[in-house]
């Protein structure tokens, strides 16, 4: 399993990556994909390969100029394709943003909700942090203890999250009877894994998509056409969204790449893994634990 973290700032990577080291099932892989080459996340990702014991490999290329977050994606794809020539396979891709605190079982159940068929889509989503919560978690907390046991969500919150769990699981319903939308169940990029065989069956993200929005839309409708079917953790798996201003238009209706996501595009996109958008060219460094890492963490008695 490799998990994959997509980012373009240094705001919440510690906590982020503190997460995922911590795992109960650890990844195989850490992969940090950044939409820039800003010297500070290289430093960044050094500092917590040292300070949390754990592997992480970094892939950076210089800003196109407007936000390229598919692009971003397979990035990291094709740093594993290279690492894989001389290291264990992957399998399951687990997809992250920057700025996701992930309770210590998140890889764990990802693992769980596509045991039974390794062609899931597994589809989790966000519980989103107050400014003052955010403020409050500190690494000597999450190092203490899962963050579900010291972050309380208000009750209208974990309702609305409930909610969204239901509506998933009758959209993945109707889709077995054929009478969904083409992207519904519809996957949230800050958290989603899909088998290595079908990202890449697909071409990974369409990386004509730029700015904000529809790039996961797309990519849920393409994986559906391929022949995933989706797996809802929306509830069980908590992912905390840590806060910041956001970027994302005031509408959905507004991006400028809506116009994309309303033709018909072919299951193997154009631009992708093997034919991507011209960019520059990509570095990629591997940040080693250090040589004296403590053994990884016992697994949860709940997890056991």
């Amino acid at each position: 399993m490799a998990a994959i973290v997509s980012t373009h700032t240094t705001r919440h990577l510690r906590l982020t990556l503190l997460g995922l080291s911590l795992q109960s099932h650890r990844p195989n892989y850490l992969v940090v994909s950044c939409d820039n080459d800003a010297p500070e996340i290289a430093q960044a990702v050094r500092d917590c390969a040292r300070d949390f014991h754990f592997p992480i490999t970094l892939v950076q290329r210089a800003h196109a100029g407007v936000a390229r977050l598919g692009q971003v994606r397979n990035n990291a794809v094709r740093a594993l394709q290279r690492l894989n020539a001389c290291l264990p396979p992957v399998s399951r891709l687990v997809f992250f943003d920057g700025d996701i605190l992930t309770g210590r079982r998140v890889l764990e159940l990802h693992d769980a909700l596509a045991a039974s068929d390794t062609n899931r889509l597994v589809i989790a989503f966000r519980r989103d942090l107050t400014e003052p919560q955010t403020q409050a978690i500190t690494e000597d907390q999450v190092r203490a203890a899962d963050p579900e046991s010291f972050i309380t969500l208000d009750p209208s919150a974990l309702r609305a999250l409930r909610t969204r769990d239901r509506r998933y699981r009758r959209q993945a319903l109707m889709r077995r009877l054929h009478l969904a939308k083409a992207h519904k169940p519809k996957m949230l990029g800050a958290n989603f894994s899909v088998s290595l065989d079908a990202y890449l069956a697909v071409n990974g993200c369409d990386e004509r998509f730029e700015g904000y929005g529809q790039e996961d839309d797309d990519l849920t409708r393409r994986l559906y056409q391929h022949g995933c079917t989706p797996a809802i953790g929306v509830a069980a798996i908590p992912n905390f969204h840590l806060f910041h201003p956001t970027r994302a238009p005031a509408s959905w209706d507004s991006s400028p790449t809506v116009r994309l996501l309303h033709t018909q595009a072919p299951t193997r996109c154009l631009l992708g893994i093997d034919n991507p958008k011209p960019q520059e060219a990509l570095r990629i460094e591997h940040f080693p634990a250090p040589s004296n890492a403590p053994p990884p963490p016992r697994p949860s008695p709940a997890a056991a």
